[in-house]
Order: C-alpha cells, then structure tokens, then sequence
C-alpha cells in the first residue's frame, strides 16, 4: 500500500506476535489450483475458510468443482453466471435441440444471423412446425439448403458431450461469428466476450450430461451455513476468516484487464483481500487460465 501516491501516512502494527503463514503457490492451471484448494480445506483444520476472487465470474466454475468434490459452500455472490446472455444463448441452444422449445429456439435463431424472416419468426411463434415453415418448398433453393443444414447441425448437439458441446455450438453453429458481431456493434470488449464463453465450456465439463447442465442453471443459489466461504473481494469488507485462499491472482485478473488506469484502487482491493486472513492465507497465481498464459500479478512478489 506505500507504493499508492493517495494515501494517508500511517504505521500499521500487529496485535498478535506470532506470525502467521502465508503460502504463494503457482500451479501450472486453475484446475490444479483448486484440487489443491480442495485437498488443503477437505483436512479440516479451522473453523473458517474463504476463497476470494476479484469478479463475480470467476466464482461459477469454484463452485462447480466444490459441488462436485462434495464440498459445501456458502456464497456471497447475488451474481448468477448462468443469467448472463452468453451462459443463456448457450443454454436456449440446448433447450432448442433437447427439449424443441420453441420461445429458446426463436431467441437463437439468428445468433448468428441466419436471415430468418419476420413472417417466418411469426409463424413458429404462433406454433407452427419449424422445419415445415424452414423448409417450405416455395423458399428458394439457397434458402432451403442453408435451412436444412442449419436444423441438422441443431440436432448434432444431441450427440456431443457437454465437454464439446459449447464448443460445438461456437464452431459449428457459428456462435463466435455472432459474438465477434455483437462485440464490433455495440463496443462490448471481444476478447472479454470470449472469457465469458471459454467459462461456460469449463463450467459444462462438469456435468455428465447437456440435461443435467439445464437442470443445473435453474437450481436455487447456495444458502448453507457452511465453513467455507465464497466471494468476490469486495463481498468480506469488514469480514475475517481463519484461513483464506486469494485465487487468480494474475495480470488482467489481479489488478483487473479493465481496471489498470486506476492501479491504486486494484491494489487497495488486493490488500482487503489478504488482510480477511487470521491464520493462514494461500494466494494462488496460475500460469494458464483459459489456456492462456498468464503473468504473475505484480502485487505477488
């Protein structure tokens, strides 16, 4: 904190003499990074435990893995991932091809634009069958080859894992040519876009089937009162725990992508994350997030 220009002097002492542990771990990813977290809390040595990260997106996947490795939780997040548009256009895909909702299938329809007209839209809406009105002999033939594969490819995400099931949705379906379109129309930062869908993949990977992944996306938030806790930093202001787990602790994540002109207010929000600990505290800096390699933060010495 001496290092912020907009800062009062001040002395700070500890009121405990013995030192506490503080732990800097590195591992290669952040799957490794929270089957370590899991192991460390599953030993049961404190009453309270904490895991903190810097966004409310980064909270979906820890806590499908904690559900998961049968770990309970409680949540200080309102965030709900699965509200957010990609995780529901990903979602309206599959209610298209599993369950032929209609209302999901509308939605989706053109994402990308697929040039589905108005009177068509109508015409399913009112109940209409939606290969009959997609592959009316009177549409032109581009039209009804273009139609037909897109209604096939529909249909091909039945037979994908949820592992490659987004994916699918990205590549085959054509999803990324839709993101890359919202992105340059209205501003929206791509590559963050594309963080958001490469989240939805890794939180899919931990379901065994596309149905379970629906089912999963409507269930209630998690309200136990467990030992552990999981928030944003900003959630535990004024809060402490015996040990605390800092996770993500990268360049873009750690001070945040969108935050580095303001380097003093990230690195106020860092030390409130790393002064929540009584007992111990891990702060965790993966080297690859998303597949990506990732630059230690520059607050971790």
């Amino acid at each position: 904190m001496q290092f912020n220009a907009l800062r009062n002097k001040k002395e700070l002492l500890a009121s405990r003499k013995e030192k506490r542990k503080i732990t800097k771990i590195f591992p290669e990813n952040q799957e490794l990074m929270l089957m370590d977290i899991a192991t460390d809390i599953k030993k049961d040595q404190f009453r309270s435990y904490a895991i903190l990260y810097r966004t409310n997106r980064e909270g979906m996947r820890v806590k499908e893995f904690l559900r998961k490795e049968k770990i309970s939780f409680s949540s200080r997040d309102s965030y709900n991932f699965f509200k957010g548009f990609i995780a529901k256009d990903i979602l309206d895909y599959l209610r298209a091809a599993y369950q032929n909702d209609r209302e999901a299938f509308l939605r989706i329809a053109n994402k990308p634009y697929r040039y589905m007209s108005k009177t068509d839209m109508r015409r399913i809406g009112l109940g209409e069958d939606i290969h009959k009105v997609l592959l009316d002999p009177s549409k032109n033939n581009y039209s009804l080859i273009k139609y037909r594969e897109f209604l096939r490819d529909l249909s091909g995400i039945k037979g994908k894992s949820t592992e490659k099931v987004v994916e699918y949705i990205e590549k085959v379906l054509g999803y990324e040519d839709y993101l890359r379109t919202y992105a340059e129309r209205t501003g929206r930062d791509e590559e963050e876009l594309f963080e958001d869908l490469d989240e939805m993949k890794e939180v899919a990977a931990y379901y065994d089937n596309p149905l379970d992944l629906l089912t999963a996306s409507v269930k209630e938030p998690e309200t136990s009162d467990a030992k552990l806790t999981l928030s944003t930093v900003h959630g535990v202001k004024g809060l402490e725990f015996d040990k605390v787990y800092v996770i993500n602790a990268v360049e873009g994540y750690m001070p945040h992508g969108a935050s580095m002109e303001n380097l003093e207010e990230e690195r106020r929000i860092f030390y409130v994350a790393i002064t929540r600990a009584k007992e111990e505290l891990n702060i965790y800096s993966p080297r690859f997030i998303h597949g990506k390699e990732r630059k230690r933060s520059r607050f971790v010495l």
